[in-house]
């Protein structure tokens, strides 16, 4: 019988080490930070880069909304097999369907909301017109290929969740005894966290994105080059000052006008630290909790998983900096607290609910196993007299 590790020490080196060289990162890009995106900001216009860009700024949501359904899965699927093992008379054991309307809840808002992104993008008015996109320069034809093939990439990700969670990992013996709904309830907890404390930092620093401090200088150039684009109301709130990551960019006027209800994002920007690379961080834990030496054949699978997961923090990384949005600070700062969040988490959870149920669900396995082995011995015997 596989069962969870709840030691997890093998890990440690690789990501302290990543730690360290993010850490350094994020010290040198602090008296760098405007130099480092001038020089990813040139890679824009570029092919690869473009695509890079429209990726990490579109696969924020969609690794937010993926996290948070694995997790209510898990959570769902655990007492679902649980209560199928129970002589207990269970609502959920009796309304199995409610599991299948979860997952085509989930399905439906994933696929009503990216068809009305879709449908809407030729008459979105960014502020220079009906279908220019201001932040990628660009008018809606060029970007509703990316559009449409990440959502095709999303259905095929969807699907091979649900899946996994709903058909893979129940019908391994080990399901129920290493405690995954633990790990869901870990990662809504994270999510949480993560994100409460960067929606507050956002407010209160308001850091100008890259993208505004040029707006004179280099974007407006480059949009009267775009067919169609016509200035309306997009430099109302462009061209702020450049501030470093450390500066409050008006704190005291910001909560004023939330408090009164005057509060306008756009005047502000929300630039430091990063909710994409905090959705990134959310998605990449599952693989954390799915990665284990004792878990059997599902290793290669999320082995594989992890491999794609480290291409997509990259990606995100320098992705947000391509796009001239995320200063590097950002990125770095996002991936630390991230880190710190985790680790906490981790060890409070370990030391006070882990390892106990852990040991609960091994001892009742344990019982269970035995009581099956008598069980079928007592079988055995029965046929022997009757003969």
């Amino acid at each position: 019988m596989e069962t969870k590790k709840v030691g997890v020490y093998w890990l440690l080196i690789p990501a302290t080490v990543f730690f360290a060289l993010t850490f350094a990162a994020f010290i040198i890009s602090s008296f760098f930070d405007w130099e480092i995106a001038v020089y990813f900001g040139n890679f824009f216009h570029r092919p690869f880069g473009k695509f890079l860009a429209y990726w990490a700024f579109n696969s924020g949501n969609v690794m937010l909304f993926f996290s948070i359904i694995a997790s209510v899965a898990l959570i769902i699927e655990t007492f679902y097999l649980h209560s199928k093992q129970s002589t207990h008379d269970h609502w959920l054991k009796r309304n199995s369907w409610f599991i299948w309307f979860l997952y085509g809840l989930f399905f439906t808002i994933y696929i009503g909301l990216n068809l009305y992104q879709i449908i809407t993008l030729p008459t979105k008015n960014t502020g220079w017109g009906k279908g220019i996109v201001v932040p990628f320069v660009a008018t809606y034809h060029t970007l509703m290929y990316y559009k449409i093939g990440f959502f095709v990439f999303g259905l095929f990700f969807y699907i091979f969740m649900t899946w996994f969670i709903r058909y893979f990992l129940p019908k391994k013996p080990y399901f129920l005894v290493n405690c995954y709904w633990i790990d869901g309830i870990k990662i809504l907890i994270f999510s949480i966290v993560l994100y409460l404390t960067v929606g507050i930092l956002k407010i209160a620093f308001a850091r100008p994105f890259y993208f505004s401090n040029i707006f004179d200088e280099t974007i407006r150039g480059e949009l009267s080059n775009v067919p169609g684009a016509k200035e309306e109301t997009w430099s109302t709130w462009q061209n702020l000052p450049y501030h470093e990551w450390w500066q409050p960019f008006r704190f005291v006027q910001h909560m004023k006008d939330i408090f009164t209800g005057k509060f306008n994002g756009h005047l502000y920007n929300d630039d430091f630290p990063s909710g994409h690379m905090a959705s990134c961080m959310i998605l990449f834990s599952i693989v954390y909790y799915a990665l284990d030496k004792k878990r059997g054949k599902l290793f290669p699978i999320m082995a594989a998983f992890s491999a794609l997961m480290w291409i997509q923090v990259l990606a995100i990384f320098f992705g947000m900096i391509i796009y001239r949005f995320h200063w590097m600070t950002d990125m770095c700062f996002t991936f630390l607290v991230a880190v710190c969040y985790f680790v906490i988490l981790e060890t409070l959870f370990r030391k006070k609910y882990t390892a106990k149920l852990l040991k609960a669900a091994q001892k009742q396995d344990k019982i269970s196993r035995q009581k099956k082995s008598t069980d079928s011995k007592e079988n055995r015997k029965e046929k022997k007299t009757n003969c």
